[in-house]
């Protein structure tokens, strides 16, 4: 049970970390912008 708890969390985090890169990259292109 905790080895798929396990896996499902890595997974989330790596979605999570590539949605947060994006989101990094377009707010600083916002900014550059200005």
């Amino acid at each position: 049970m905790a080895e798929i708890f396990e896996k499902v969390l890595v997974e989330v985090m790596k979605a999570v970390g590539k949605g947060a890169a994006k989101i990094i990259v377009w707010t600083a292109h916002q900014i550059e912008k200005k």
